[in-house]
This record gives structure tokens, C-alpha cells and sequence, in this order.
């Protein structure tokens, strides 16, 4: 402990110098408060605008892949792009803001980031859309081979005929017609190849004003219209919305006659069972 009157340097527990005799007062140093940094509205803003922007692109992530239509005919597509690039803008800003935290300005910069990954999926998914409406308006009228099965790349239309392009409709056949309708070479898809052309990629998408599924990848890939299908009365129902197409594959349901099909909509498609006093569309592949 310092002296001080006389700066002699003592011990420090003395109470008295030892060499003046002066008392000693102990001197407790006083550290400067750091100042508190205050919260960066900025960064706060900032994440909220980009955490909003991947909650909302996450939760039609699902829905794209079904029905790719939604990359240009959703409004939430430009809503994201908004939010994302004013949490990136404002959460840049925080950054730089000095005597503010921090980590809100990063949350957002991370959060905008995850916001720049899923629109470049998105504009990657629309840019193939168009790859795959190239290969549907292209594909050979001979077939293409999807998961080891060749498929016509048209629907039946007249008895022993295909229609001409790949977007029409074609005819609306019952089962026992379907037997004896399919042009020469070619037979309805077993319930195994349909299973397969199911777990073959698959969107729904518009060829020609017509909406339907494509199924494959370019350029082996086959659109199915969405034909609708017709009731023994003869109403047709659901044509543009939902597609039903035969398989050779009957069974009975109780005291119904069914067959498998495929049937699909804008969400997604999946193996049915259809009665087969029912006019389906058909689609075939190669004997």
C-alpha cells in the first residue's frame, strides 16, 4: 500500500506508514462501467421478415412439388421474395449499427440466406417445367421407356387408334370395352407398372391450355390429361381437375366389379379402385 504524504511503499495490511507514520487509507479502484448495448431494431426486423419468408416458403415447399402451376399462378411465390429481401436489406442495416446486439442482425442474414436457397429451388423447378413440356410436345409416338416399361405417349382415342398429339383427351372407355380397344401391340398397364409409373417423378402441369400429370423425367416422359371420367348414366365429371385411367388388373369389392387405376388431381396421385361399369381414359404400353 502507497504512502500519501511520502509515496513509501508499504505492506498491504499496515495502517500506519512505516516511514512518515502517516495513517494509511486503503484507496478502492473504481473500474469504468462498460456501457449497456441496446437492442438492434434493425436485426430485430430484420429476422422477423426472413423468419416469416421461410415459414411461408417451407409450407408450400410439398405443394410445388405436386403441382408445379403454383411457381407462377401463387401469389405467395412474390410474397416470399418481398419478405426475404427486405429482412435481408434491414438485417444488413443492423450490422453495422454500433452499440446495438448483434445477433438478431445475424439470425436475419442466416434466415435471408435459407429464403435465397428456397426461390432458387423454385426458379430451378419452374425452368424444368419447361424441359419437361418440351419432351411431352416432342415425345416419339413409338413410346418411351419409364422404370423398365414402355408407354404410349398418347391416349387411346377411336377403337385401335391413338389421338394424334399428346395433350388430347381421347376416349372414355368402361373395363370389358378397354379389353378390345387397344391399337395393335399394345395392352393395358398391369397393377405392378402402374405402382411403378407412380413412384416414377411426377407434377401436375398445363400442356396446351390442358391440365393433366407428367410422369418421368426428359426425355422419357408421358402426360396424362385430366380427362375426368364418365358414369355408366354417361355424365362425365370432373374433366380438367382429376384423371382416371384403366389397368388390366380386376377384383371384386363385396358385390361390385372393380378394377385398378390410376387416378390423380392437382395434389398427387395414387393407385384406385374404380367401377368398371365406368368410362376411363386409357393409356397403354408396348406387349
Amino acid at each position: 500500500m502507497t504512502c500519501q504524504k511520502c509515496n513509501f511503499q508499504n505492506e498491504e495490511t499496515a495502517k500506519f506508514c512505516r516511514n512518515c507514520g502517516e495513517k494509511l487509507n486503503k484507496i478502492t479502484e473504481v473500474k469504468p462501467q462498460q456501457p449497456k448495448k441496446i437492442q438492434n431494431g434493425f436485426g430485430v426486423f430484420g429476422a422477423t421478415f426472413s423468419t416469416m419468408a421461410v415459414v411461408m416458403g417451407i409450407s408450400i415447399f410439398f405443394n410445388v412439388l405436386n403441382n408445379s402451376e403454383l411457381l407462377t399462378t401463387s401469389p405467395e411465390m412474390i410474397t416470399i421474395f418481398g419478405l426475404g429481401l427486405l429482412g435481408l436489406i434491414l438485417s444488413f442495416i443492423g450490422i453495422f449499427k454500433k452499440d446495438q446486439t448483434k445477433w438478431q442482425a445475424i439470425t436475419g442474414l442466416v434466415l435471408s440466406g435459407i429464403t435465397v436457397v428456397i426461390l432458387i429451388f423454385f426458379i430451378y423447378r419452374a425452368c424444368d417445367n419447361e424441359n419437361v413440356a418440351i419432351a411431352i410436345e416432342e415425345s416419339p409416338k413409338e413410346g418411351v421407356v419409364i422404370k423398365g416399361t414402355k408407354w404410349a405417349t398418347r391416349n387411346v382415342g377411336e377403337r385401335g387408334t391413338f389421338v394424334s398429339q399428346p395433350h388430347y383427351l381421347g376416349n372414355h372407355y368402361t373395363w370389358e370395352e378397354a379389353q378390345d380397344v387397344c391399337p395393335a401391340g399394345w395392352r393395358l398397364p398391369t397393377e405392378e407398372e402402374i405402382k411403378d409409373l407412380l413412384y416414377a417423378p411426377n407434377r401436375w402441369i398445363t400442356i396446351n391450355g390442358v391440365k393433366g400429370r407428367a410422369f418421368g423425367t426428359p426425355p422419357n416422359v408421358i402426360f396424362l390429361p385430366a380427362a375426368g371420367y364418365r358414369y355408366s348414366d354417361g355424365r362425365l365429371d370432373f374433366a380438367s381437375s382429376h384423371g382416371s385411367y384403366w389397368s388390366s388388373a380386376a377384383f371384386e369389392n363385396g358385390s361390385y366389379s372393380c378394377a385398378y387405376s390410376i387416378g390423380f388431381h392437382s395434389n398427387g396421385a395414387d393407385k384406385n379402385g374404380s367401377f368398371r361399369s365406368h368410362g376411363l381414359s386409357l393409356r397403354v404400353v408396348a406387349e
